[in-house]
């Protein structure tokens, strides 16, 4: 396999190659005890789910771009016995909604199957029955079934590729999850990190470690705009203490980032991050829910000798052409200037584009008015079925982890 160089410095640039995951069983153990817990408010139909998943996947592949699978390069770093147990560990930690005994019984299954039944039941998730043959005693969560599905729960939600991890630069950032369903995501990219050799071979520098607790960030929250500059939302997934710790890592660093642009969104699920409200299409325009562009709280971080400086900016419009030195972007506002349609458009990720290249993107096809609009402003829409995917609230971008493209 010929892996490109980690490599992310625009929004825009060429794509050369992407993670992705496809949908598999952790979406057959979403049941309505857990759809809560899960981030869901439906149960996706699966069939059809990976259907539209492999449709986009050939549609971001058909512009030249290698699709890479996670669930792959996680199978990879498991064949080697001598480290499976420590990654195991570490992916698990304490994941494992159970007692000591029950642990060491998933521990030990776990390890005694091959690779790719490992990789499959990592991500899925272990109910009670897994298990059973090589429990030989009762624990009290036995008489709980209906509390007590899993021992492990499954990752639903990890076909959302890019909250996890994302390339900044030549540089990764694994991220500490605000939903705790979702820690075992960054876990194995953490564990994909440090035990596989697409990294290793690299040197690829750690901008921000999942270790930091007690603060939380997600990747749709991070915009690349060019090599020195980002934007990042603080919103219901990520918090300003988040963005602090990556902004003095970056600053510290030889990661060329010099500003970083801190977004303040309000706290509700339909804006959950940055990108399901803004995203970028072109050199100068930008996808926007028209809502949003109201009172926003932005503030730049600017790198400095000794410290950061801090610089509030009175809108995103502004706050974009400072970022690109670009006298006037164009914000293109999703529903076509009616009110009800951009806020039904949104809820189905209209703004959430992702972008094969200057100019061309992927869209959800159901958004039919704002993606009319983007066209009618000369962006070319490759429009893709996704009734079932975006039943976990997230669009197209929010599919991909984005690891190489051509600098702009």
């Amino acid at each position: 396999m010929n892996l490109q160089t980690v490599n992310i410095t625009s929004e825009i640039g060429k794509l050369k190659t992407v993670f992705l995951h496809r949908p598999d069983g952790e979406l057959l153990n979403l049941v309505p005890q857990n759809l809560e817990m899960s981030l869901f408010e439906d149960i996706p139909y699966l069939k059809e789910m990976q259907a539209e998943h492999d449709s986009f996947a050939q549609a971001v592949s058909s512009y030249g771009a290698q699709v890479l699978y996670i669930e792959d390069f996680l199978c990879d770093i498991l064949k080697d016995k001598n480290n499976k147990a420590k990654i195991l560990n570490k992916i698990i930690r304490n994941d494992i909604l159970g007692c000591g005994y029950i642990n060491k019984c998933i521990l030990s299954y776990l390890y005694d199957l091959d690779a790719k039944d490992t990789a499959r039941c990592l991500i899925a998730g272990l109910n009670v029955k897994d298990i059973q043959h090589i429990k030989n005693r009762e624990v009290l969560s036995d008489y709980m079934p209906q509390m007590y599905m899993f021992y492990m729960s499954p990752l639903p939600n990890m076909y959302f590729m890019r909250d996890a991890a994302a390339v900044i630069g030549q540089g990764l950032s694994i991220h500490s999850m605000k939903n705790p369903v979702r820690n075992r995501e960054s876990h194995i990219i953490k564990a994909i990190y440090n035990y596989h050799d697409f990294f290793a071979s690299q040197n690829v520098p750690l901008w921000y470690d999942n270790c930091n607790q007690g603060s939380t960030i997600e990747g749709g929250d991070i915009l690349i705009l060019n090599k020195t500059s980002i934007a990042v939302g603080i919103s219901q997934r990520t918090d300003a203490s988040a963005v602090q710790i990556l902004a003095e890592n970056l600053f510290e660093s030889n990661s060329g980032i010099q500003n970083i642009y801190a977004i303040q969104l309000p706290k509700i699920r339909a804006f959950m991050h940055l990108d399901t409200v803004c995203t970028m299409v072109d050199f100068d325009k930008f996808t926007i829910y028209p809502s949003i562009n109201d009172n926003l709280n932005i503030v730049k971080m600017t790198k400095d000798k000794d410290c950061i400086k801090y610089k509030r900016i009175d809108t995103l419009k502004s706050a974009l052409e400072d970022a690109l030195n670009i006298k006037n972007i164009q914000l293109i506002k999703s529903g076509g200037g009616d009110a009800i349609i951009a806020a039904r458009e949104q809820w189905n990720d209209s703004t959430n584009t992702f972008v094969l290249c200057p100019g061309v993107v992927i869209a959800y096809d159901r958004n039919e008015i704002s993606n009319c609009v983007l066209e009618k402003n000369g962006i070319k829409v490759i429009a893709v079925k996704g009734s079932e995917l975006v039943r976990g609230r997230g669009g197209p971008r929010c599919m991909t982890m984005p690891v190489c493209r051509e600098d702009i």
